[in-house]
């Protein structure tokens, strides 16, 4: 896989992190119109760590960098069993995969734009199922993180593979 975009060292000391990711904007917009079956695009969180829990999860979307607003999901970073391992010590750590190629297609059009923004935000994984709440539950999810958790992501990186031909 050909890394396409990163950025290191990032601190998740909020309920909401947001992070620039430069692409070439011919290389973007290449990824804006691949055709299906093209390649795969993948996000990869690399070196996740906490110290303990943070008490929540982590719903991780990306958008294009002009238009941070108009985002699709990614993934969601989960803790559940992270912390319970039977004579476990230091930081919990792993790296996270997600497909994002569909999302970007998705994202897609000729907008001049050289990057991605990634938005790491808190959730207590429940979907609003009226517009009306949704901001409730953003607040509790602000309210039920815990800073003190140490949470840091080592790398976020945009990744491409080629197709595999087809027999």
């Amino acid at each position: 896989m050909a890394v396409l975009g990163t950025t290191t060292g990032i601190h998740i000391n909020h309920p909401q992190t947001i992070v620039d990711i430069n692409v070439p904007e011919l290389k973007l917009r290449d990824l804006f119109a691949q055709p299906e079956g093209a390649a795969t695009t993948e996000l990869v969180l690399r070196d996740v760590t906490a110290e303990s829990p943070p008490g929540v999860l982590f719903d991780v979307y990306i958008a294009k960098k002009d238009a941070p607003n108009v985002r699709k999901v990614a993934g969601t970073i989960s803790w559940f069993g992270a912390f319970r391992h039977h004579g476990s010590t230091g930081p919990y750590k792993k790296t996270l995969r997600f497909d994002v190629t569909d999302q970007l297609r998705e994202l897609g059009g000729t907008a001049n734009t050289s990057g991605l923004t990634v938005t790491i935000e808190a959730t207590q994984g429940r979907v609003a199922t009226r517009p009306s709440v949704a901001p409730g539950m953003q607040a509790d999810a602000a309210n039920a993180f815990r800073p003190q958790a140490e949470l840091q992501i080592g790398a976020i990186e945009l990744r491409q593979a080629t197709a595999s031909p087809v027999p």
